[in-house]
């Protein structure tokens, strides 16, 4: 076997430093809308940028000067070499989408509100008061020229998608528009409606040859299936609807299929097509998901991808990831050779397949490798502190896009190019391992938690991936300097683990170590004999997860949350008991800085104040922001929200804690009900943008610690036979805490009936509770006989509890001897009666019921009559279904002009709870004579 070299990095991990570079930013800087893979492996990134920006990572420097928020396009090698940039326009606008064809031509779609100047000098004039203005343009191999561009405006208008086909005869773009409006020279009038579009454009003279409008489809993202290009697939992006449709489209724009999908489902990413297959991502939660055949259990929030046959449309395949926490996939992509990759988010620990993942904070990023024939997961990697806003593959490499803080940023095994300060983009270079069993340390935990001062802690491997067994130690050191790598003289060495038999882990003395970020590191080496080459994670000592906290995520999501009025979405718990805790998970986007307010509203009408004034030009206001009492820095002091600055990523108090106001306020409340979330943009604002989402939102609601476990039981009655054996049903129930076994001793004890002879005895049996029953029943067998006699009675008596108290120690038993009737609550129909109006031809038939109370079993003007009973009757031929008012009457609607002698009334059904309909046999008949007794059919 022979020794890796340096350079096997890259095929190791896709976390080596020179598969990772930064794109210059910072607050005037760089933000990257999408990017996408040649296929030669080089990446184009389009997006926009302020003031003066070097684009050349390198020693050499190509700067860029813009005259606002200037549009770019650059293209770098995979090792990020800068090959070409280009300013593409000058004036206000904003970066949608990216697509390259097989000629190295690149297809870019943006918005503007100003008049805009594209590259070579074509103009753009600024759109009118009130109309929004879109285009789609076309750059040569070189990025030097514009060959073409088509310009869209409407009351609404937006190009969200763009693909092109793999002739590169061919660009697609989909879009959502309002009202009024044209594109590309085609007016079209949608009469004040949203819809979505799709519109294909000459690759090579931008003449648009049609456009599709999808009726009931919002934002319309769009792909090409590398391989067919007459497989054209469209989806709905993220809206205000509930279910989400695709469908799949010919060259002429004639679609081929439509369908929706389960409306449980929170699309995130634009779909990805190759080799006849389409494919989707996002999460879901809360309730199952159905997918044409399979169900998947939600485990929180859980990751998504699902497989779909573009012929059919049908599913062929879903996977779900994750764990008990939040996890999102964010972002798809797959080539033509039918490699599929996943980015995207998870909190806590998760699994995805063979690889555990645990987060080194709350929650980390995911990059995975799918197989697309079955989407089941080949390998995972972690890394944290960053966001996930884009992917793209081609040929073996793949790119993630996002942004970090390079003071914080965890990338594992290899450092990303450290900054001083400032909100980065950065681009990663994902090459999967050509040896699937080098090993991954993809996280590890530490505990108790918190970790104080001389405290003994156990540093336990959660996430190692090693299939071969190729790890022969794992070392764990305090990381002193707090840069989230193991520095050699520097972080302090905490214990050594060299066998491995029961996982890894070491147990050490925190004694003079300084515990104020409480970060530890892992670091595994492996093939020592050849070259050690350490995989490293991080663990950030964090609280445990209280397993009785219960997410509730919004279905009425996304909403627009744009300037004014006050918007509102709301979250519905059927089921809560007292609430301890409640933390709010938001994400939101808002383009406009400091005009943002939030609160979230209880099912008793308590409002708390989560923030006044956020926002961020960028738009991403909230990235998986949550809103919690007790969040606390890296330093374990307590940080607000307004001692953050937007984007907002992480965890803080609520500005309404400030002023004593915070979300204890719903403690000790009940959970169940309605959750409002309220958003107000409540400032005017000129200027572009002043718009936003609310794209997902969810509360996590800690329950009030179970009153302890009691145990009860009820009364029965039973009709006791002239022979044989009849049987007494008892319920025993526990009530509070259901979480532990628990146990009860039970005994009969003779009042009027005598055991042996009425009834066979129970002496000192026990009823035992497993964690999660609450209630069990026990049987006592009643003899029957033919004496004359008077009910007689028994006790079942609780006794001897374990684990638990006893509220109520006895069941009363009633024997009711078998020649008197049982004596029980009794509904009838007393009458019926027929009104009519307009002299005769319109009818209505009257329904009124009564109870046997004192259950004579006979027909008797001191029943009373029975309010509140549900009844279906059957009147004329037509069923009607109501409720009777406090005299006990229910009537049906008038039916006009109907005559007399072809039409009857009929009760069908009565119900009310512990109510029993005619047992006793009583007089049903006919009351058209009008002497009292009950109908129960009447014929006119």
């Amino acid at each position: 076997m022979e020794s890796l070299e340096h350079r096997d990095l890259l095929a190791i991990t896709p976390f080596a430093a020179d598969s990772m570079f930064e794109l210059p930013g910072g607050n005037p800087g760089v933000e990257i809308a999408q990017i996408a893979a040649e296929t030669n492996g080089n990446l184009v990134a389009f997006g926009r940028f302020q003031g003066t920006v070097d684009f050349d990572r390198g020693p050499g420097v190509v700067n860029l000067t813009s005259s606002g928020s200037d549009l770019f396009v650059a293209r770098y090698s995979p090792v990020g070499n800068l090959l070409g940039v280009v300013d593409l326009s000058d004036g206000d606008a904003f970066a949608y989408d990216v697509a390259v064809d097989p000629n190295g031509s690149v297809y870019v779609s943006g918005s503007y509100s100003t008049a805009l100047t594209l590259l070579g000098g074509v103009s753009l004039p600024a759109p009118a008061q009130g109309v929004e203005s879109a285009f789609v343009a076309k750059l040569d191999s070189t990025l030097q020229t514009t060959e073409w561009h088509l310009q869209g405006e409407a009351d609404a208008f937006s190009l969200s998608g763009i693909s092109t086909d793999s002739l590169g005869d061919k660009v697609y773009v989909g879009g959502e528009a309002f009202g009024v409006g044209n594109f590309g020279g085609e007016n079209f009038n949608l009469r004040r409606s949203w819809t979505g579009f799709v519109s294909r454009i000459d690759a090579a003279t931008g003449q648009l040859e049609w456009s599709q409008y999808l009726k009931d489809v919002g934002h319309v993202s769009i792909t090409v299936d590398p391989t067919d290009p007459n497989a054209i697939y469209a989806r709905e992006r993220v809206n205000a609807s509930d279910e989400a449709t695709v469908l799949r489209l010919d060259t002429d724009g004639n679609v081929v299929w439509q369908r929706t999908i389960d409306n449980n489902i929170y699309w995130t990413s634009a779909p990805v097509a190759s080799n006849g297959s389409l494919y989707l991502a996002g999460r879901f939660g809360d309730d199952v998901v159905h997918l044409d055949g399979t169900s998947l259990v939600p485990n929180g929030i859980d990751a998504l991808v699902v497989g779909l046959d573009g012929a059919t449309g049908d599913v062929t395949w879903a996977q779900q990831a994750g764990g008990p926490g939040w996890d999102s996939s964010d972002a798809l992509a797959v080539d033509s050779n039918g490699n599929l990759f996943l980015a995207g988010e998870f909190e806590d620990t998760a699994q995805f397949g063979a690889d555990t993942l645990v987060a080194s904070t709350d929650s980390d990023r995911f990059v995975t490798q799918v197989n697309a024939a079955d989407g089941t997961f080949i390998q995972t990697w972690r890394y944290g502190r960053a966001t996930v806003n884009g992917i793209a593959t081609r040929n073996g490499n793949t790119y993630v896009i996002g942004s970090h803080d390079p003071a914080s940023i965890d990338f594992p095994s290899g450092d990303l190019p450290q900054s001083n300060s400032g909100d980065l983009d950065y681009v990663m270079r994902f090459v999967p391992a050509a040896d699937p069993t080098v090993p991954r340390v993809n996280g590890f935990l530490a505990s108790p938690n918190p970790v104080d001062q001389g405290s003994q802690v156990d540093l336990t491997v959660v996430g190692l991936y090693d299939p071969a067994g190729r790890v022969n130690s794992v070392a764990f050191y305090h990381d002193v300097n707090g840069d989230r790598r193991v520095t050699p003289g520097t972080d302090t060495l905490v214990g050594t683990d060299s066998k491995g038999a029961d996982g890894w882990s070491v147990a050490g003395s925190t004694a003079g170590l300084s515990l104020g970020a409480n970060t530890f590191l892992a670091q595994a080496a492996y093939d020592v004999s050849l070259l050690t080459l350490p995989v490293s994670a991080v663990a950030d000592v964090r609280f445990p997860v209280d397993e009785s906290a219960v997410t509730y995520a919004s279905d009425d999501v996304p909403l627009d949350i744009g300037e004014g009025p006050l918007r509102t979405s709301t979250i519905s718990v059927a089921d809560f008991g007292t609430v301890n805790d409640v933390n709010v998970q938001l994400d939101i986007s808002h383009d406009a800085v400091g005009q943002l307010n939030a609160w979230l509203v209880g099912p008793d009408g308590t409002r708390v104040e989560l923030f006044t004034n956020a926002g961020y030009i960028n738009g991403n206001n909230m990235e998986h922001t949550t809103i919690d009492d007790e969040a606390v820095d890296d330093n374990g002091d307590p940080i607000n929200i307004l001692d953050g600055s937007a984007p907002f990523s992480g965890d803080y108090q609520p500005e309404g804690l400030l002023s004593g106001a915070g979300l204890h306020l719903f403690d000790g409340r009940s959970g169940a009900g309605t959750w409002t979330l309220e958003l107000l943009d409540d400032t005017n604002y000129a200027g572009p943008g002043d718009s936003g989402y609310l794209n997902a939102w969810s509360i996590t609601l800690t329950p009030s610690a179970p009153p302890a476990p009691s145990f009860s039981i009820n009364d029965v009655q039973v009709l006791e036979g002239d022979s044989g054996t009849a049987t007494a049903e008892f319920v025993v129930t526990r009530s509070g805490d259901a979480s532990q076994q628990v146990s009860v001793e039970y005994s009969t004890a003779d009042v009027s009936a005598i055991a042996g002879i009425d009834y066979q005895g129970i002496n000192n049996a026990t009823l035992t509770f497993v964690p999660g029953i609450t209630s069990l029943p026990v049987s006592v067998t009643v003899q029957g006989d033919t004496a004359e006699e008077s009910d007689e009675t028994f006790l079942l008596v609780l006794s001897n509890p374990v684990g638990a108290t006893i509220s109520d120690d006895r069941g009363l038993v009633t024997i009711h001897h078998d020649d008197r009737p049982l004596v029980a609550d009794v509904l009838y129909v007393y009458d019926i009666r027929f009104d009519s109006k307009r002299g005769g031809k319109d009818w209505r038939a009257e329904f009124e019921i009564r109870s046997d109370a004192d259950g004579d079993g006979l027909v008797t003007e001191n029943d009373a009559p029975a309010a509140g009973v549900l009844i279906t009757v059957t009147f004329a031929g037509q069923t009607y279904s109501g409720v009777t008012d406090s005299f006990g009457i229910f009537r049906t609607n008038w039916i006009k002009n109907l005559s007399n002698g072809d039409h009857y009334a009929n009760a069908v059904d009565l119900v009310l709870a512990g109510y029993v309909w005619n047992v006793l046999d009583m007089d049903a008949e006919d009351d058209s004579d009008g002497d009292g007794k009950p109908d129960e059919v009447l014929m006119i």
